[in-house]
């Protein structure tokens, strides 16, 4: 249930983004009257964690990072950053030259 939870969490803000619900270039201010909001989405896949690093890795992580990095290409605004480098080189070796090449 959890890698669900967290894998609707990134799709759904990925959503928002993409339909401007969630803005990157809102206008600061020091009113007392405006409430500034951080969002940060936030992803958890450790290796091994509650299942085996190869079915983390088809179930959920591989669809992450593809899907992030389709939204990347998209928005050059857009930042991504993943520290579990074990599926990230997992996942680079499945990718064409062109995918690399990003």
């Amino acid at each position: 249930l959890m890698p669900r939870v967290l894998l609707f969490g990134v799709w759904l803000l990925f959503c928002l983004h993409s339909v401007g619900a969630i803005q990157s270039d809102i206008k600061w201010s020091d009113d007392e009257e405006y409430l500034n909001v951080f969002v940060v989405p936030h992803s958890h896949n450790d290796p091994g964690w509650w299942y085996t690093f190869e079915k983390y890795y088809t179930m959920w992580t591989s669809g992450i990072i593809s899907s992030v990095v389709t939204a990347l290409n998209e928005d050059p605004r857009r930042t991504f950053i993943w520290c579990e480098t074990s599926f990230f080189s997992r996942w680079w070796q499945d990718q064409t030259e062109n995918t690399n090449k990003f």
